[in-house]
């Protein structure tokens, strides 16, 4: 029993008589209570539950923001453009959104493509450019996101059609196909051009050219 009667903070919780709702604590036939105020702690979290409890909550935090004046707002605004600039997925999030808006104007196929997903492409280049091979924290800018084939190229917006790229490559590259361009720069390396051709090899095919493939095997052998 000494065991359950310290398996929480005593020094903010206590246990008393069992509340009008009969919530137990571990079979003590007690309640655990917070010493402040005396209120059981389990109907303390189903009121926390309830829609009128966070609409008050959320007006509550509202009036003490604006008690906190335009120095606070400054603070707020500050720390999203930091989690912006530092936190990868929101990094890439406000990044993929972009990417699929062009690629939806352009008439391109566009799948959706998460942060988890660039993650994971990151991982594979090693958080290198795709194309020179400098690392990530060798270069001023982080990496960006790069589409092998460009939308004016009619490229998709999808994992298998984006590498990492330096700010320098993507920027050369430009609406360059890639196994013309990339052969030609001092950086070339036929290990990375492989690479990358290998993660290409990754992707299905978009669901424009699956129903080319179903027409071309109708007329050819009858079948779908």
């Amino acid at each position: 029993m000494s065991n359950l009667v310290c398996s929480f903070n005593t020094d903010k919780r206590y246990l008393g008589n069992i509340c009008s709702k009969g919530h137990q604590y571990l079979d003590t036939g007690k309640c655990l209570r917070s010493i402040k105020g005396g209120h059981c702690i389990e109907c303390k979290k189903e009121r926390a539950r309830t829609p009128a409890y966070k609409a008050k909550a959320r007006i509550t935090l509202k009036n003490w923001k604006e008690r906190q004046g335009p120095e606070y707002k400054r603070k707020e605004a500050e720390k999203k453009r930091f989690k912006r600039a530092n936190d990868f997925n929101e990094r890439m999030r406000s990044r993929l959104h972009k990417a699929n808006t062009k690629a939806l104007k352009a008439d391109c196929v566009s799948n959706p493509v998460k942060p988890s997903h660039i993650k994971a492409i990151w991982n594979k280049f090693n958080y290198c450019c795709a194309y020179c091979g400098t690392h990530e924290n060798d270069l001023k800018n982080k990496l960006e996101i790069e589409h092998v084939i460009c939308f004016k190229r009619n490229g998709p917006h999808t994992p298998s059609n984006i590498v990492p790229s330096c700010t320098e490559c993507n920027s050369l590259k430009r609406a360059n196909l890639f196994e013309t361009w990339y052969p030609k720069q001092t950086f070339f390396s036929k290990e990375r051009y492989q690479k990358i051709k290998d993660h290409q090899s990754t992707a299905q095919l978009p669901p424009v050219q699956l129903d080319l493939v179903d027409v071309f095997k109708q007329s050819i052998y009858g079948v779908a």
